[in-house]
């Protein structure tokens, strides 16, 4: 009651220390703490603007910074690019040398895989500098079509624990990070792609950027070419499959400038990449069985894109949505 008449924001708790349901309940929520103190001291590093048409993918960083308390710093993408081509020779060729022995068949030419992994040193290399604890991208087309998509650069940046979001989506990026403090894993940065109504099989695809952390080892993750239409300089984008395992999926949303939170829960299936054929052969895929309805999931679906982390972490996700007054939208 005095904590109340103060204003101190707090959570009750009757149970004996021996009932593990009790103790969970603290755990969760100890964690979401956690996460909210870590989301309050941390800062984005936005590189370049508004992908068109994504309007989900924005947001009002002076609400931002009051609610979750991210502090922002816009950096032109023409940064990436000059200190990509200013790397030296020696420190690039190091990390092509890791590339080539750590992943599986890679089929595409040198020069488009140098420029792949120059983007990689140059983000993570801009990141430290100016202190960003994760970033979010544009890439398109600005730096796809005149260096070389950031597909590689996005994956091995989250690889690397730099949680990182493709198209610049800043809700993506906040939804990571949050995930990444809850479940200390890479998160997954992927697009709506299909939903099996029969079976409740939700597929998830993305352009090659997704953490290669996410399949079971890099000898299962092969480079391909990205596609003409999306990078005219080309690219190197990751191909595999998500590992087999129980997943949390969230997403970061607002309902008239008012945030909420979609969460579900499913386990992850591993299917041979030929089935990738169905949508984009060279991409990365996710396929998940859901613990809820599928009609309900896809009805509060808030943007085309979703994220996940393995593990089950839907009671801290559901006691951060508490302490920061967002309202959880559970599919």
């Amino acid at each position: 009651g005095a904590l109340d008449e103060m204003g101190i924001r707090h959570k009750f708790v009757y149970g004996s220390p021996e009932d593990m349901e009790t103790i969970d309940e603290i755990v969760d929520h100890a964690k979401a703490a956690m996460a909210v103190k870590g989301l309050s001291e941390s800062y984005l590093g936005k590189f370049g603007g508004r992908t068109g048409g994504m309007y989900t993918a924005t947001a009002d960083m002076t609400q931002v910074r009051d609610l979750f308390g991210v502090e922002y710093n816009h950096v032109d993408q023409y940064r990436l690019i000059l200190e990509a081509q200013n790397l030296s020779d020696e420190v690039v060729g190091k990390a092509l040398d890791e590339v080539r022995s750590d992943f599986g068949q890679i089929d595409i030419s040198e020069d488009v895989l140098e420029r792949s992994v120059r983007l990689y040193l140059a983000l993570g290399r801009i990141a430290s500098e100016d202190g960003y604890d994760f970033t979010c991208v544009k890439c398109m087309p600005e730096v796809s079509d005149n260096y070389c998509s950031c597909c590689l650069a996005v994956s091995l940046a989250n690889d690397d624990g730099i949680v990182t979001s493709c198209e610049c989506d800043i809700n993506a990026a906040i939804t990571m990070q949050i995930l990444k403090l809850l479940a200390e894993g890479p998160v997954l940065f992927g697009d709506v792609n299909h939903l099996d109504k029969e079976e409740g099989i939700l597929r998830l695809v993305n352009c090659g950027s997704m953490a290669t952390g996410l399949a079971k080892s890099r000898e299962d993750v092969d480079l391909s070419m990205q596609y003409e239409y999306l990078s005219e300089a080309g690219g190197a984008t990751t191909t595999f499959c998500c590992k087999p395992g129980k997943v949390t999926l969230a997403r970061l949303a607002r309902i008239e400038g008012k945030y909420v939170m979609q969460i579900a829960t499913g386990e992850a299936i591993e299917y041979p990449k030929e089935k990738f054929k169905e949508a984009r052969g060279r991409w990365p895929h996710a396929f998940i069985k859901l613990d809820g309805d599928w009609s309900k999931f896809s009805q509060n679906c808030r943007s085309n894109h979703q994220h996940m982390v393995y593990g089950d972490v839907k009671g801290e996700l559901l006691e951060l949505c508490e302490i920061l007054e967002i309202e959880p939208i559970v599919t």
